[in-house]
């Protein structure tokens, strides 16, 4: 004899639970039918991409029918071996979508709030990660945060050493409470691009702070690619000698925590806290862990595009940084089965002390990693943001400024309209005897001095002869060329712009938006 028991749907009285505990004494097997269930990544409140086929999927008993009804229109499917269900249906126009109701024997789950719009994913370390409640002006931000047709998904930090199809998370529609925790740059992109389009707009947030790009890339990638080998073993290294590591881990922390008491009381700054160090088994800076466990649950789900703001954490192995992320987004597309989706790439900010003359910066060198990134993917934004930064802290509080420039990048993008979506962009230099002229790009409404065109002396240029000593050098805007020059220098053969850690430059476009950081000595090719 079998019983079947449905531990969703059925309530346990007491006389019930003692038959249960006589039937079972009696060799009576009870097994539980499993309850049906849909991924967090489907509820009320969601944004599905609009124009595009609506998938939803989730869990019930193996064999059992599943019935979506939306509007008038009704499908079936049948739960396979596992319990797992899909269920596809038809794309939907921006705007309100009737409720879907999923229902199966006795059981029913309804979403409601329903929207199409653009979908898209929030990705990288903590520039991403960092929350609206403690960016600039958070309070009045907070304040004006409601926004019905902006709704948010957080997917929750997961390490897994295979790809899942579980994650946690709630959609929220944007408020005060729902932003306060979300990214900052995602929020404020998301916020102007739907008061652009006047199309709701939905945004997954998915990233973690600390990390490199190889725990966002499929294991694959990483083993078939020679260059990754020193890493892979590291990480082995890494979980082989944990146990002496944490000690170390421990008196460092607790010689911290000392100085850290000492400098409250004095009120001195305190000083730099250790990282923290994952245990070998949830390390979220190993190979594919968040790729298995954060990004693998949302393939599948049409999205319009990402916005990657990673970096900080990959210097060390910059030289491989461009192919490598362009293979990874590759193959994320790939397995989402679309030939490609738009990648919003966000510049590193500037950070570190003001340098006194100019010189070598692995930071800028970084940037221009990124510049070639993004023309290395097939459609790819750069969002430069090389003024929005701060001198002592790696996490500029700005982020309104990431994020608009970030929707006029997916505007151009994304959607294709014809606007100026950057700063002025190098594009040649003609070596005059002592001057050097340089032409630009995305000049936009003409060049400016300053980002509200207060005028003054042009900074940021820096010459070289064939010696390659760098002098600072004077710089004027001359039509949509600027004249470079220096006493220093007799015969300049290198230009370079910006090209500092945390550089002092103010060339701008008439729109507002800064020039991007260049060299022309560059071996950006090698990257």
């Amino acid at each position: 004899m079998t019983l079947w028991l449905d531990l969703k749907t059925t309530r346990l009285e007491l006389p019930t639970i003692w038959l249960m505990l006589a039937l079972l004494g009696a060799g009576v097997s009870i097994p539980v039918q499993a309850a049906l269930e849909i991924e967090p990544l489907f509820g009320s409140g969601m944004v599905v991409q609009r124009d595009e086929p609506i998938p939803l999927w989730g869990q019930s008993a193996p064999g059992q029918t599943v019935t979506v009804q939306e509007g008038v229109a009704t499908k079936s499917v049948v739960a396979g071996a596992d319990g797992r269900w899909k269920i596809v249906l038809p794309a939907r126009p921006a705007g309100l979508i009737p409720d879907i109701v999923i229902t199966t024997g006795s059981e029913k789950i309804t979403l409601t709030n329903l929207l199409a719009g653009d979908v898209w994913l929030c990705c990288g370390q903590s520039n991403m990660e960092w929350n609206l409640g403690s960016a600039r002006d958070a309070a009045t931000e907070l304040k004006n945060a409601d926004h019905r047709q902006l709704r948010l998904f957080m997917v929750g930090k997961r390490v897994s050493d295979v790809p899942s199809r579980d994650l946690t998370g709630q959609w929220q529609v944007s408020s005060a409470q729902s932003a306060k925790p979300f990214s900052a740059v995602g929020y404020f992109f998301g916020r102007d691009l739907e008061q652009e389009l006047n199309v709701p707009v939905g945004l997954i947030q998915c990233c973690w702070g600390g990390t490199g790009s190889e725990p966002w890339t499929p294991m694959e990638l990483i083993q078939a690619d020679p260059n990754y080998a020193p890493f892979l073993k590291q990480l082995a290294e890494y979980r082989a000698n944990y146990p002496q590591i944490k000690i170390k881990y421990d008196a460092d922390m607790k010689a911290w925590e000392q100085k850290a008491a000492k400098a409250k009381a004095n009120g001195t700054k305190l000083p730099e806290k250790p990282l923290s160090m994952p245990p070998p088994d949830n390390n979220h800076k190993g190979a594919a862990g968040l790729f298995n466990g954060m990004v693998a649950p949302l393939i599948g789900l049409p999205v319009k595009g990402a916005l990657w703001s990673q970096g900080e954490s990959s210097f060390s192995r910059m030289k491989f940084y461009r192919k490598f992320v362009a293979d990874m987004f590759a193959e994320w597309w790939r397995r989402w089965g679309v030939s490609d989706y738009p990648v919003m790439i966000i510049q590193l900010a500037n950070y570190e002390p003001v340098q006194a003359n100019p010189g070598e910066s692995v930071r800028a060198e970084f940037r221009e990693v990124q510049v070639q990134l993004a023309k290395t993917l097939p459609r790819a934004g750069l969002v430069t943001t090389i003024d929005v930064g701060e001198a002592d802290t790696i996490h500029p509080l700005n982020k309104q400024d990431v994020g608009h420039r970030t929707m006029l990048a997916a505007l151009k993008t994304a959607y294709g309209r014809n606007i100026v979506a950057s700063g002025p962009t190098y594009e040649s230099v003609d070596f005059q005897g002592a001057v050097a002229k340089v032409k630009f790009s995305n000049l936009g409404d003409g060049l400016m001095v300053g980002r509200k065109g207060e005028g003054g002396a042009l900074k940021g240029f820096a010459l070289a002869g064939a010696d390659k000593k760098w002098y600072w050098a004077d710089a004027n805007i001359s039509g949509d060329e600027v004249i470079v020059q220096c006493d220093a220098v007799v015969k300049p053969v290198v230009l370079r712009y910006a090209w500092a850690a945390n550089p002092v430059c103010n060339l701008y476009n008439r729109n507002g938006l800064p020039a991007v950081p260049f060299r022309t000595d560059g071996n950006s090719e090698k990257h």
